[in-house]
């Protein structure tokens, strides 16, 4: 696969746990996975591979041009994705 992007080296990668096609609702939110030295790849604004950095880097070739963000000593979360979620 080729990637556009990769976020790699984070200290933790926070993410939902298992694979969907489609999106998580209800209780499904609340089942995360916390990577480390986790790595996040995406291409065409879609997002492609998710693991470990070595587990990513082994799953993608990077584009030519491809953005290389290095995520050392930080965490990688997603933003909200659903906003109307009552806690």
């Amino acid at each position: 696969m080729k990637a556009d992007l990769i976020i790699k080296n984070a200290n933790q990668l926070v993410t939902s746990k298992g694979a969907s096609t489609r999106p998580k609702i209800n209780e499904e939110l609340g089942q995360i996975e916390i990577i480390e030295d986790g790595a996040v790849a995406a291409a065409a604004d879609k997002i492609i591979a998710v693991g470990t950095t070595k587990e990513v880097l082994q799953q993608v070739d990077l584009s030519l041009g491809a953005k290389v963000i290095d995520a050392t000593g930080k965490v990688v979360l997603p933003g909200l994705v659903d906003p109307h979620t009552h806690l």
